[in-house]
């Protein structure tokens, strides 16, 4: 996302070969003609994109030059109003430019494809040739929470010290477990008929490291109390006004 560019403009410098290619990183799919979210086409200096969060526009060039931008109708593909700017927001929120597909291909390299049956070994290992030469395999959806780094979530693009709000962390924390504990038994089930490798990343963030950064940050949890009913067990203690958040001492459970 750092390095993402947010928006276009008339006058931004950018050759359209450089856009195509940052759509296809950032999980755009390349089609003759844009008509639904997550579609773009190029032809020469012209763009069409249909963002996954927005109406479709169309971008022309006059060498690096953005030169015009207007709302594109996906049913005619005829031009509509002129714009002033459009924003361009990734496709997929894993990272897929060429450092991270073979920073992936690297780490799934290292499993363990023995167990696995023959015809998915087959094709696990030609979705890590892709990977290797920096291509995307067609089960990037399956892939897809595996490219990124083990660890990393939604909270490392979050600004410094924020404010986090919950709303009754103790249910909250339960569903979190419990959906957890459903994935990795269906990923269990699936490496016992040797459909996934062994020792493949779960690829979800553990709920306690989430409490444990709740712990250690500005946070505010609302619940519903009874009067003269006692405190629920466990979780963070009750938690200062939304005028005064503050630091939780223990991290819940």
């Amino acid at each position: 996302l750092g390095t993402w560019l947010p928006e276009l403009r008339q006058g931004t410098q950018i050759s359209p070969q450089r856009l195509a290619q940052s759509l296809l990183q950032a999980g755009y799919r390349r089609e003759s003609i844009a008509v639904a979210p997550g579609d773009f086409s190029r032809r020469g200096g012209i763009v069409d994109c249909f963002p996954v969060d927005g109406l479709p526009w169309r971008a022309e060039w006059d060498g690096d030059e953005v030169v015009g931008l207007w709302r594109l109708d996906p049913e005619t593909q005829a031009s509509r109003a002129r714009l002033e700017r459009v924003a361009v927001m990734p496709a997929r929120e894993f990272p897929m430019d060429e450092g991270a597909l073979l920073s992936a291909a690297t780490r799934l390299g290292a499993l363990d494809l023995s167990a696995m049956r023959d015809d998915v070994r087959e094709r696990w290992q030609g979705e890590l040739d892709l990977l290797q030469a920096g291509s995307l395999p067609e089960s990037l959806d399956t892939l897809g929470p595996l490219l990124s780094e083990p660890g990393h979530s939604l909270l490392q693009h979050l600004p410094p010290d924020p404010l986090y709000i919950s709303d009754r962390w103790e249910r909250l924390h339960r569903s979190a477990e419990d959906w957890i504990q459903e994935v990795s038994s269906l990923q269990e089930a699936e490496m016992e008929r040797g459909e996934l490798p062994t020792g493949l990343p779960l690829g979800l963030l553990p709920a306690a490291d989430l409490g444990d950064r709740l712990a250690s940050s500005r946070w505010l949890d609302l619940r519903r109390e009874v009067p003269g009913a006692p405190a629920p067990a466990g979780g963070p203690r009750r938690p200062a006004p939304a005028s005064s958040p503050r630091r939780p001492s223990a991290p819940p459970r």
